[in-house]
């Protein structure tokens, strides 16, 4: 094999690894396949083309190899393929400063036993004792924590 096939061998056997580390996470294929294709190309280029010139592939191969692995390990290069976004909702918003035992609402959603209501204009999550079908009239018969406990008026 030639030195341009080597050199082929090994930057696709590079190429493999990058995407092993950074695109497909896990043990595939690639990286597999990268590994043994860049063990193949160092070891022909020793029988193959010679001692001198190898020990410069080698180099070679080591240099792109930490070089690729500085660049995509690069905190600027995760910020722009990263999501950067966040939440700015509360779990345990306090629902008893919106809702009071007595108010009337509407169920917008099928409580079996639990799902959504409209309460003062505001959705929440209620709680029934029995299975209520959606569009119903509701009254808040008791609030436990942010549990909101609802029945259905007749």
């Amino acid at each position: 094999m030639s030195l341009t096939g080597i050199i082929i061998l090994l930057l696709i056997a590079l190429l493999l690894i990058f995407l092993e580390i950074f695109v497909l996470p896990g043990i595939n294929v690639a990286g597999i396949l990268g590994l043994l294709m860049m063990i193949a190309g160092i070891y022909l280029s020793y029988t193959q083309i010679g001692t001198p010139t190898a020990h410069y592939v080698l180099a070679a191969t080591l240099f792109l190899g930490t070089l690729i692995l500085l660049f995509g390990l690069r905190s600027s290069t995760w910020r722009k393929v990263s999501l950067d976004t966040s939440i700015d909702s509360k779990v345990n918003d306090d629902v008893s400063l919106n809702v009071k035992v007595g108010d009337h609402g509407t169920t917008t959603t099928r409580l079996g036993p639990i799902g959504t209501v409209l309460i003062n204009g505001i959705a929440f999550e209620a709680k029934s004792a029995n299975i209520i079908d959606a569009k119903t009239e509701i009254e808040v018969t008791e609030i436990d924590g942010n549990e909101i406990i609802v029945k259905p008026l007749k």
